[in-house]
């Protein structure tokens, strides 16, 4: 299985969102983390995004691929949103820890 950049984000309280770390309009072009903006960037395009997804700056014309999400038996099951290229599950949270292997 491939491995699918993403972002989990944890606002409070609040259920992990996970979003797909690429921009919504050309799904290779990869986005970074801007901790002094707080905004999820596109080098290449300038594009940006705040913690919930939501589109910023263009030229993208819509907010970030957010992933389903399941928690089962305390890890966090992520599968790629309907759209983004495929339906495969992408990654598992073991509780903050890496998974085993």
């Amino acid at each position: 299985m491939d491995c699918i950049p993403a972002y989990v984000v944890r606002l409070g309280d609040a259920a992990p969102v996970v979003f797909l770390a690429r921009a919504p309009h050309l799904k290779n072009d990869p986005l970074e983390w801007n901790p002094s903006r707080k905004l999820f960037v596109s080098p290449a395009h300038g594009e940006s995004f705040d913690l919930r997804g939501r589109m910023v700056q263009g030229p993208a014309v819509h907010d970030l691929w957010q992933c389903p999400t399941n928690m089962v038996g305390g890890e966090l099951l992520i599968a790629l949103p309907e759209g983004a290229g495929s339906d495969a599950i992408i990654a598992s949270c073991y509780g903050g820890r890496p998974p085993p292997g």
